[in-house]
């Protein structure tokens, strides 16, 4: 089955490949690690998401520093970039949040998507909790 939505509480949902991360643990149910890196990766290279029904990134996160998410995607025959990727400010703090990134404010979010990249934040030392991804 194609998912469309990650819930970390469920250990066959824990399936994104960490890059510039700690290894993620879960205890509690949530994603937690820390950025090693000042671009740190959550990557599917496995996922279709019909563009056209699915148009928000839904994240619920809490992080300690400042900085910048952002969702990279492409089709099967594209390869990850810049240009194809939307940004969103984080909200740092000891609570968690809600982000959710209109990913229609890139014209290239169209036809059926075949690979993500979540940067969770661009700055390295931010501790990272996340329960859920999804589309909607």
């Amino acid at each position: 089955m194609l998912r469309t939505s990650w819930d970390f509480s469920k250990p066959e949902e824990r399936v994104w490949a960490a890059g510039g991360l700690t290894t993620p643990d879960y205890e509690g149910g949530v994603l937690r690690t820390e950025a090693v890196s000042t671009d740190p990766t959550l990557s599917a290279s496995w996922v279709e998401i019909d563009s056209s029904k699915y148009k928000t990134f839904e994240v619920r996160m809490r992080i300690d520093k400042p900085g910048e998410g952002q969702v990279f995607f492409r089709s099967r025959d594209q390869q990850l970039s810049e240009d194809k990727s939307v940004k969103f400010a984080l909200k740092p703090g000891g609570e968690f949040h809600t982000y959710e990134v209109d990913m229609t404010a890139n014209p290239a979010w169209k036809g059926t998507i075949g690979a993500l990249r979540f940067d969770p934040t661009s700055t390295i030392g931010a501790k990272i909790e996340i329960s859920h991804i999804k589309f909607r």
